[in-house]
């Protein structure tokens, strides 16, 4: 057991700088805001809303004894249906939808920020979004769940794998958050530094990381539908 932990570990790890790129300068953003630990909490509980149960789900697919049934779970990744590729190009409209809102809220409204006109709730559809689009292209997550489920524990165990496996992908994220709750002060004094600059271009940041996901969500769904996906392909499983 303490192997699979080590080797979960590592792959969550591994995962999680894969979102730095999105994640940190968001993060930064909502941190230099008015509601910085509730904008924080609520992406970072936004992309587990949507990455543990799609575990559990992966996990019950891949559990199957029946080859048929793994065998059906393997294609609908690697082909998902009809249904599946309108609700990921609906969550892609709602986010392109949102960030012209915002958008146009800051033309109308003036400058007044980065994480002004964010509330909580829209923070935790911008992580859950971002994994919805993202999740095509989870190759660590999937080789995560395969070495859960060669390990055959208990459905228990399993859910308690997944959820080692989620924790260890969000601390690095949530490292931000509570170094600044940590430092106190000192924080605030970097924060309020960094305000200027966040006010400068951190609502422009967040607009385009919405617009940006949303048409990569609809332009990969659209694809799929036209039999050329944009994001990569889940390899196989064995």
């Amino acid at each position: 057991m303490t192997s699979l932990l080590a080797v979960l570990g590592s792959i969550a790890l591994l995962d999680s700088t894969s979102m730095f790129p999105l994640a940190i300068p968001i993060l930064l953003a909502f941190l230099a805001g008015p509601r910085p630990y509730a904008t924080c909490i609520a992406f970072l509980v936004g992309i587990f809303a949507v990455y543990f149960p799609s575990g559990i789900l992966l996990t019950l697919g891949l559990e199957a004894i029946l080859e048929p049934v793994q065998g059906a779970v393997d294609a609908w990744m690697r082909n998902p249906g009809t249904a599946a590729l309108l609700i990921q190009i609906a969550v892609g409209v709602v986010m392109i939808g949102f960030g012209w809102k915002l958008a146009y809220a800051r033309d109308t409204r003036g400058d007044r920020g980065a994480g002004e006109g964010l509330s909580p709730g829209a923070a935790f559809g911008m992580g859950a979004g971002s994994m919805v689009v993202g999740m095509p292209g989870a190759f660590p997550y999937f080789a995560a769940v395969d070495q859960i489920v060669r390990a055959d524990p208990s459905p228990t165990g399993a859910a308690a794998l997944l959820l080692y496996y989620n924790g260890v992908f969000l601390l690095p994220l949530a490292a931000l958050p509570i170094l600044r709750a940590t430092l106190g002060a000192r924080a605030d004094r970097f924060f309020a530094r960094l305000a200027p600059v966040v006010e400068r271009w951190g609502h422009r940041m967040i607009v385009a990381v919405l617009v940006g996901i949303g048409i990569v969500g609809v332009v990969d769904g659209i694809g799929w539908l036209l039999g050329s996906p944009l994001l990569p392909v889940p390899p196989a499983h064995p």
